[in-house]
């Protein structure tokens, strides 16, 4: 079956949002997915010791080489969003039957990935918004105060793409000169406190990297760093709503895996150089305090803890809006009910941002943020599996159609590669986590079943019969 009609164009259900941004403005919303590193380095350099460093350096990679896919399949499909998704659904698409279910299977494991970064992020700001008021006797309620910041990030969020980028140009102003001091400041301020021992040698936590227990535990941790290092692809939800997403996406795609590579190895780094896995896990969510006040005193904690909040604000606002648009791509494509594809005067999808919002609400209460983490990951790093396979055909079966961006062709069986790292990470490292948190993000994606079957079995045939 080919994707073209008989006028010589794409056959499939394009996105109507509105194409206020550019390259520069995907970048930055998109700049959430490298954030993420704020959770995620905590706990794994607690677990692994010295092996996180060639666990984080190994995911990130794979991440990097997710991001030049990604940029070639988006500057193909430029009409399609809510990320990648939509691209599996293009490379499958000469089985029919099959794509419809790729498709939406793959679009709702990618919204479980993206939804569930707001309650992990308001988990963290109330964190560090405590550790900055506990010297004054103050202590917040993290479900309230993150509920409170969700409601107002949903409100930015409703009023549209313009003012979302606005907003999130903002945060990463304050954020991205943390992460990026953070990565270098003992390097170049305070050599001092590297101690190259909490590096070298390479072992877990003691043990052997190579041992029964240390093959274990890397794989096990390998499923955080991969949830962490592939959301550099964050830049791909919003190329649907760029001006000139054929040359936007390309550049928005690579500078956003370039900084990945920088951000998600140098962090973790420094950390373990500074701070050494023991002291670490002794508070893995508050060692950013840890970190800052040796190398810039007590001002300086203040002023890299509202930088730090600044940046887990705008991941959260990237979750609220991102994974929203893979709900109304998927009811724009037939497989959720039509009410996701609802969108306001502003032409963004409110309903499905809504959802977002009430999800995370309740999430919040499992109050341990790498727990939501191994829930989320459930479905976001096996669904790159498809997105992968379909860039292979879409390769091999269409040589033809237009690519204004082109890797390589000797890059599709890279793209196969990485599709079964991430499948073997999936299967191995989740369950390693226990069942509890693992069986929660199983049940989330279950929950896409009864969606599909009210959308196709009621919605449509009721349609079906007016007609």
């Amino acid at each position: 079956m080919s994707l073209l009609n008989a006028e010589g164009k794409f056959t499939y259900h394009t996105a109507q949002l509105n194409r206020h941004i550019d390259w520069k403005g995907a970048f930055v919303i998109g700049l959430a997915g490298t954030i993420l590193v704020t959770g995620v380095t905590g706990p794994v350099l607690a677990g692994l010791g010295s092996a996180a460093i060639p666990n984080f350096i190994i995911t990130t990679i794979a991440g990097f080489f997710l991001c030049l896919f990604l940029a070639e399949l988006a500057a193909m499909f430029p009409d399609r969003t809510g990320g990648p998704p939509g691209y599996a659904y293009m490379g499958f698409l000469k089985w029919p039957r099959a794509a419809k279910h790729i498709n939406g299977g793959t679009a709702w494991a990618y919204w479980l990935g993206w939804n569930p970064v707001i309650a992990v992020n308001m988990l963290l700001v109330v964190t560090y918004v405590n550790a900055l008021a506990k010297p004054f006797g103050y202590e917040f309620n993290p479900i309230l105060l993150g509920t409170i910041l969700t409601v107002g990030l949903y409100i930015i969020a409703y009023m549209g793409i313009r003012p979302g980028a606005v907003f999130s140009v903002v945060l990463a102003g304050l954020c991205i000169f943390p992460l990026v001091i953070l990565a270098v400041a003992p390097f170049l301020f305070k050599p001092a406190l590297l101690n190259w021992d909490n590096v070298i040698p390479v072992n877990v936590l003691g043990d052997s990297m190579w041992s029964t227990v240390g093959i274990m535990l890397f794989m096990q941790y390998a499923f955080l760093t991969t949830w962490n290092s592939i959301a550099m692809e964050a830049a791909a939800c919003y190329i649907a709503e760029c001006k000139n997403p054929k040359r936007d996406a390309p550049i928005a795609m690579i500078l956003e895996g370039a900084l990945g590579v920088f951000i998600y190895t140098m962090v973790p780094l420094s950390f373990l150089l500074v701070l050494g896995a023991k002291t670490i896990a002794q508070d893995p969510y508050a060692m950013f305090v840890d970190f800052v006040n040796p190398i810039f005193g007590p001002a300086g904690v203040w002023v890299v803890t509202v930088m730090l909040l600044a940046a887990l604000l705008l991941s959260a606002l990237n979750a609220i809006m991102g994974s929203a648009r893979s709900l109304y791509q998927m009811s724009l494509d037939g497989q959720t009910p039509r009410i996701f594809a609802h969108v306001n005067k502003h032409n963004v999808p409110d309903f499905s941002m809504a959802v977002n919002v009430i999800l995370n609400i309740f999430l919040m209460a499992i109050e341990t943020p790498a727990f939501i983490m191994v829930a989320s990951n459930v479905g976001y790093v096996v669904s790159f599996v498809p997105v992968l396979i379909g860039y292979f055909l879409l390769r091999q079966d269409h040589p033809e159609y237009e690519r204004p961006f082109r890797l390589p062709e000797f890059f599709k069986y890279i793209a196969l590669l990485l599709a079964f790292l991430f499948f073997v990470v999936w299967v191995w490292g989740g369950p390693l986590w226990g069942w509890q948190y693992y069986g929660l993000g199983w049940l989330i994606m279950l929950s896409y079943i009864p969606l599909y079957l009210y959308r196709t079995r009621f919605e449509d045939k009721r349609i079906e019969q007016v007609a």
